[in-house]
């Protein structure tokens, strides 16, 4: 898990620069990174301590990949789009920086001539103006991309409370198949 990670984190940071980003390469680097870092590791910890067998724990895999997706897709909607007072950290610092995410993907993939324009000249210019860094947030509202990530993280985090519900069969407690099932719904209903 750890050396997945940090494969995650390396392909992370390199995706700007090996060129065409795209959704499969955004959800791959989550898959890769957030998904096993915040789900799959901890999750299995305590599923091993507590002697849940190898089908249960491809149940939990599935369950972080899609778990984790849909966390990560979301933080990057508040990443671009929350209240620092409620995220703790600016709503320009995933743009500025030039983060890998759906919303810059899809915008390049959907957005037209002057949406991407807007979108390439603030993500990643840690210079670019407030002006600059409004029309590229509006770029990705206009384009779809936002309406899309948002609506594939509800989706996946549906897919993981479906799967969070089949641990029943190894019956496993009630409380911890809620608990499961409660922070997939969790992860996408943070707001902005």
């Amino acid at each position: 898990g750890i050396t997945n990670t940090a494969l995650g984190q390396i392909y992370d940071i390199s995706l700007p620069k090996l060129g065409e980003l795209s959704e499969e390469k955004v959800l791959a680097v989550h898959r890769a990174k957030t998904s096993i870092y915040t789900f799959q590791n901890p999750l299995w910890m305590g599923a091993g301590l507590a002697g849940l067998g190898e089908e249960g724990l491809e149940t939990l895999r599935e369950y972080s990949h899609k778990g984790g997706v849909a966390f990560q897709l979301q933080d990057d909607v508040l990443g671009m789009f929350g209240k620092t007072e409620k995220t703790g950290k600016s709503a320009n610092s995933d743009l500025l920086q030039g983060k890998s995410t759906l919303l810059v993907a899809k915008t390049l993939e959907l957005g037209n001539s002057k949406e991407k324009k807007a979108l390439l000249y603030a993500w990643g210019n840690k210079k670019a103006s407030e002006k600059e860094i409004a029309a590229a947030k509006e770029a990705i509202r206009e384009s779809g991309s936002l309406e899309y990530s948002e609506k594939i993280a509800r989706d996946l985090a549906k897919e993981a409370m479906e799967i969070a519900e089949s641990l029943a069969k190894y019956d496993l407690d009630r409380q911890a198949i809620d608990y499961l099932k409660g922070i997939a719904e969790y992860v996408v209903s943070r707001d902005l």
